[in-house]
């Protein structure tokens, strides 16, 4: 099923990559749907490799960071920054942006203690923090309250007056975020890929002794073998 899944998603890739869009809006809400598929398909591989449920208490938590929790952040930022942009580009800040925008902040939220529980989680079964969470979660925060700073004052102005911000600036302002915010996710990647190599030269190791044993059983058994085989003959020939 994930392979039918991606060739679609990877179809959509394609198609959004050579679109065509009228504003600025319409560019946001592509590429919020294609992450939104996108987050389906690492969900769907995560769960089908087995990987979340890895014995190792360290390994475990990188790729719960990695494939699970790490994408809710960036996914509700995303998602805010859409509706800022948008409501600008319309010159009006409407109740029902104002709406959307409370709700998901408060989803941001949640996300980022889930997040800074797991790292904090980390430092428990030896791994020093990243020092990239300090940086993304300030990054984070800060342009979080950016938007809703923004929202407040677009929505607190009378109808027509020109926006405090120009829809641009919002959306580079998203993206420097989401640059730092990838730092943190690539690092713990790299952390998470390591551990896994480490585990997977450990096995090769076990099973390279497990055979050396096993050869070693063999040639003790073939010495007895030919040692007890000798002295019968010796000994019937003495006879």
């Amino acid at each position: 099923e994930i392979e039918k899944v991606w060739a679609d998603v990877k179809q959509s890739i394609t198609k959004t990559k050579s679109a065509h869009f009228d504003n600025g809006k319409q560019i946001m809400e592509a590429y919020t749907q294609l992450a939104d598929h996108v987050d389906v398909v690492v969900d769907m591989a995560a769960d089908a490799s087995g990987l979340l449920f890895d014995p190792d208490p360290a390994a475990y938590l990188y790729m719960d960071l990695v494939f699970s929790k790490s994408g809710n952040v960036l996914g509700m930022l995303t998602r805010m920054r859409g509706v800022a942009v948008g409501a600008l580009q319309r010159g009006e800040w409407s109740d029902a942006d104002s709406s959307v925008m409370k709700q998901l902040t408060m989803t941001l939220n949640e996300s980022l203690s889930t997040l800074n529980e797991r790292v904090a989680l980390l430092s428990k079964h030896g791994e020093s923090e990243l020092k990239q969470w300090a940086t993304s979660y300030h990054a984070i925060e800060a342009y979080r309250d950016e938007l809703n700073s923004l929202g407040a004052k677009a929505a607190a102005l009378p109808k027509g007056s020109k926006m405090p911000v120009e829809p641009m600036a919002v959306f580079e302002a998203g993206k420097k975020a989401a640059e730092a915010y990838d730092q943190f996710h690539n690092a713990a990647f790299d952390r998470m890929y390591g551990l896994m190599t480490e585990r997977a030269a450990a096995a090769v190791r076990t099973r390279n002794m497990v055979v050396l044993a096993s050869l070693l059983g063999l040639l003790f058994a073939g010495y007895l073998y030919f040692g007890v085989a000798s002295a019968i003959r010796r000994a019937s020939m003495a006879v």
